[in-house]
């Protein structure tokens, strides 16, 4: 799906040709998959823990805010290690006879370092909590109902079939609600871009290239994030089932959760 990839951000950042360099499908390659490798890593494990230790003891948080903050939050953890590999590939992308041939430490050293690198957090912030937040919510939906739906017969099979079908879904979903965010944190990375905050930098997109500039490439978007997404969500599934993290592994974590919540009740009542 890179070459899906590289194209939406040829279009956001109208990368002129250039016959002496030609471009590649594969520009970039390198530190998108090291940017969203660690973000399944970590946005996963983080959100499932999330959801655990805030539906028990002492939180007992409604499952749609549990979603909604868990989300949130592994989004945020994400965003960490995501965001400067998201402007070297932005750049690699945009500029591929400047940075091409370099390796990732000298892509960074070129871009100017932690400052530039992260020039396109905020944006990344943004993009990332309301496709990850709305990518959960309906994850968790869509499962539930593909679980429930007896016209699909699939209540008691579920496993990595309807996660994938669920994660797809989420994905176009989430793909939808954030990409406005995602052109404005292309923009952002790029060289051409004045301003240094999001807010600035969505008024000087549109200004220089009108409001359908926030929906440049978001057709490839569409189908880079249905893939990925449901292939994310269905290794995932796959994966905990496969080491043995089924309903066992949950009913261990929701005692270990109840034993946590009991210390806290303890140290507030001055048990301990």
């Amino acid at each position: 799906m890179l070459p899906l990839d590289v194209l939406k951000t040829r279009r956001q950042t109208k990368t002129p040709t250039n016959p002496s360099f030609p471009t590649s499908p594969w520009d970039g390659a390198l530190p998108t998959i090291l940017g969203y490798t660690y973000y399944g890593l970590s946005v996963y494990p983080t959100y499932n823990l999330l959801i655990r230790v805030l539906s028990h003891p002492p939180f007992h948080t409604p499952p749609e805010l549990s979603s909604l903050l868990a989300g949130s939050a592994a989004a945020v953890v994400a965003c960490v290690g995501l965001a400067p590999m998201e402007v070297i590939r932005i750049r690699t992308v945009a500029e591929p006879w400047v940075y091409k041939d370099l390796s990732l430490p000298e892509k960074a050293s070129l871009i100017g370092g932690l400052g530039p690198l992260y020039k396109g957090f905020a944006p990344l912030l943004v993009r990332q909590v309301c496709f990850g937040t709305v990518k959960f919510a309906a994850f968790d939906y869509l499962l539930a109902s593909i679980l429930e739906s007896e016209a699909l017969g699939w209540t008691e099979r579920g496993g990595w079939e309807a996660s994938l079908i669920a994660g797809v879904g989420a994905g176009l979903i989430g793909a939808v609600v954030s990409q406005p965010a995602d052109a404005v944190l292309t923009w952002l990375a790029g060289r051409d871009c004045r301003s240094t905050t999001i807010l600035a930098a969505a008024r000087e997109l549109v200004s220089r290239r009108g409001w359908g500039s926030l929906g440049e490439g978001g057709g490839e978007r569409l189908a880079w994030a249905g893939f990925i997404i449901g292939a994310q969500f269905a290794a995932y599934d796959a994966a905990r089932g496969a080491m043995g993290a089924g309903e066992e592994g949950i009913r261990q974590a929701v005692n270990a959760a109840n034993a946590a919540s009991e210390v806290v009740k303890l140290v507030g009542q001055g048990g301990v």
